[in-house]
């Protein structure tokens, strides 16, 4: 049986304060202790609420199994009358009314890993992604594999119905993989992921960069906020989830 250690980080864009990052992350049990899952959404800035939409679905994400045949007949629909309910619990002004009606997106990105057999189902909408490293390479990136792949609109999961009508039916993109002892599991938000497939790119070591940071050894909003500043790493709310397999 797999046993593991796991290291969280999530912070905001550089210059707004922590309340306004809208990326959500969750790291559960659900009703089985020999399986671990895990999400991360990125909330679309753009968009209305964003951030209530991303929470809920890592939450619904650590109960029930995102699949491209049961999510819209089984789950959206109870996920999205929890996001109306959150919002319209608000006094909006005209214009946000006007807004929140164009609806929330985010990316997501979720797994289930069995600590039994050591496999994981990988289920992704849009550009937030898993990397999974062994003895120091990496074996998987998904759903993006290359650094370049990152663009400024990635496919997002919509509140309304009728927006995600751009995506064809296989809405998730999917993939079942078998973790080992001594991986690194990466599981992140885009900035973050992309910078890591760029260093592989050009033979850096983002490996080494993310054991310091999963040891404490390095400082994650500091060193985070200097990669911003040297227009390595994208000025976005940044969350990465890091899971060392034994």
């Amino acid at each position: 049986m797999l046993t593991y250690k796991a290291k969280t980080y999530s912070t905001c864009k550089k210059g707004n304060s922590e309340n306004e990052n809208e990326d959500a992350f969750i790291l559960t049990y659900p009703n089985d202790e020999s399986v671990l899952k895990i999400a991360v959404s990125d909330g679309a800035t753009e968009s209305s609420f964003s951030q209530e939409w991303a929470e809920l679905l890592v939450q619904y994400f650590s109960i029930f199994e995102f699949n491209n045949d049961t999510f819209f007949v089984e789950i959206y629909p109870s996920v999205r009358k929890q996001w109306l309910e959150k919002v319209h619990k608000r006094d909006l002004p005209w214009y946000a009314q006007e807004k929140l009606e164009m609806g929330a997106f985010a990316t997501l990105i979720g797994t289930s890993i069995s600590l039994l057999s050591g496999y994981c189902s990988i289920s992704a909408i849009g550009d937030s992604n898993i990397i999974i490293y062994r003895e120091g390479q990496v074996v998987l990136k998904f759903p993006l594999e290359k650094a370049s792949d990152f663009g400024s609109s990635p496919f997002l999961l919509s509140s309304v119905q009728e927006r995600n009508n751009r995506i064809d039916k296989f809405f998730f993109s999917q993939e079942i993989y078998k973790i080992q002892k001594g991986d690194l599991v990466f599981i992140g938000s885009d900035a973050i992921s992309q910078w890591i497939l760029w260093q592989e790119e050009n033979s850096l070591n983002a490996y080494q960069t993310l054991l310091a940071l999963f040891s404490g050894e390095l400082d994650f909003v500091n060193w985070l906020n200097e990669q911003r500043s040297e227009n390595r790493i994208k000025n976005d709310d940044t969350t990465i989830v890091l899971l060392k397999f034994e």
